[in-house]
């Protein structure tokens, strides 16, 4: 009995043994599945956003962007090949243009750029010799407080992007760190053209350098992406829009898009990487977004531009036709009819023919211009806001 109970003693340690084994395993995976995930949860998800040129209308929810206000549905429009007749259409300037907008953080890339100065290393131990090491304050760079300014004129291409802690010095031609010395502050990041950056550094015990640094930190350019546009009447790949980057490292890209009327000849009918073909909306803008916030990969991201073919229709009920006033401050009546148009109509403008043409047969004002004093043409005036709008219709 007593070698019965030995042997479940050494089972109960074998099995407590094996348990403890297993937790182990399973705490090890469960950490490996955390890792994993927060690698994950890195990417982001794209937006895609257009916008009108000349209205400044956007989809985007809140924009920082100086003249553009966020609406549900974004209009546009495009000029008729037709000149005259009751379905020849003036449009506003760049109406027919829209923005694409692909926010997207996960197409940055930085890389690290290594700078030795012109000379094989900033000789900052000697601040006499070289023209890209300035002495700040104390004398040389070996003694606590010591501080020099770099200018980073070997790359001038290159602007900083980061934070101090992101610039790290080592010995000229080595992986060594410079163990007593830091950056102390990023002067200015450089202009990526011929402004090089400028950082401080500070040597803050001794010893800091007996030779020359290089001095690493990162750097991005102003990437590009592409996104698809097709119309109603155009689903072929040649309407591909190029995006750039509004800025290094802002993940941000934009790229413009004219819509023209579709006619049937050869150039008529077929998109390019700046224009797109149309008869009516809708037009759809489709990103491919390469890694999501998710497990999902190559996700199409879509928005959509809506247009306004439709001519307005506008009456002026007072002053009648040939009617003659001899007020210097006229009123003008009337009521202008642009249902769905989506564009800004707080405000109006007015075309006067104030040239006198006896025959009434000169074309005195092109179709988009007023004329001044001197009858230079000259664009027209926009006067404030109008009374009332009824929405109704």
């Amino acid at each position: 009995m007593g070698e019965n109970a030995d042997a479940r003693g050494t089972e109960a340690v074998k099995l407590s043994v094996k348990l403890l084994s297993g937790l182990t395993l399973i705490a090890l995976v469960a950490v490996a599945v955390v890792g994993l995930s927060h690698s994950a949860s890195a990417a982001v998800d794209a937006k895609v956003y257009v916008t009108n040129k000349a209205s400044g209308l956007t989809t985007e929810p809140s924009t920082a962007v100086v003249g553009r206000t966020s609406a549900t549905t974004v209009y546009g429009t495009y000029k008729s090949n037709i000149s005259t007749g009751t379905t020849a259409r003036d449009i506003v300037a760049d109406s027919d243009t829209f923005i694409v907008t692909v926010i997207d953080a996960d197409l940055n890339v930085t890389t690290t750029i290594s700078s030795n100065s012109a000379s094989g290393g900033y000789n900052v131990a000697n601040t006499l010799v070289p023209t890209d090491a300035t002495q700040v304050a104390g004398s040389g760079f070996n003694s606590a407080g010591d501080k020099i300014q770099l200018t980073i004129a070997d790359k001038a291409g290159d602007p900083i992007i980061g934070s101090v802690s992101d610039i790290k010095l080592y010995a000229t031609g080595t992986a060594t760190a410079v163990a007593g010395a830091t950056v102390t502050s990023i002067d200015y990041v450089g202009d990526g053209v011929s402004n090089p950056a400028l950082i401080t550094i500070q040597c803050n015990f001794a010893p800091c350098a007996s030779g020359n640094i290089d001095v690493t930190y990162p750097s991005s350019s102003r990437d590009t992406t592409t996104a698809s546009v097709k119309s109603v009447v155009y689903t072929g790949a040649a309407s591909v829009i190029v995006l750039t980057e509004t800025g290094r490292n802002t993940g941000r890209f934009e790229g413009e898009m004219e819509v023209f009327e579709r006619i049937d000849t050869p150039a008529g009918k077929v998109g390019t990487a700046t224009t797109i073909p149309a008869i009516g909306g809708p037009i759809t803008v489709s990103y491919v977004d390469a890694v999501t916030s998710g497990s999902a990969t190559k996700v199409a991201r879509t928005a959509t531009y809506s247009l306004d073919t439709t001519v307005p229709e506008a009456s002026i009920t007072s002053p009648t036709t040939a009617s003659e006033s001899q007020s210097r401050l006229p009123s003008f009546t009337g009521t202008v009819t642009d249902n769905g148009s989506g564009l800004d109509v707080s405000t109006f403008a007015l075309h006067i023919d104030d040239t006198d043409d006896a025959k009434d047969t000169d074309n005195v004002i092109s179709v988009g211009v007023s004329t001044n004093a001197s009858n230079v043409s000259q664009p027209p005036t926009f006067f404030g806001k109008i009374a009332s709008i009824d929405m109704s219709a």
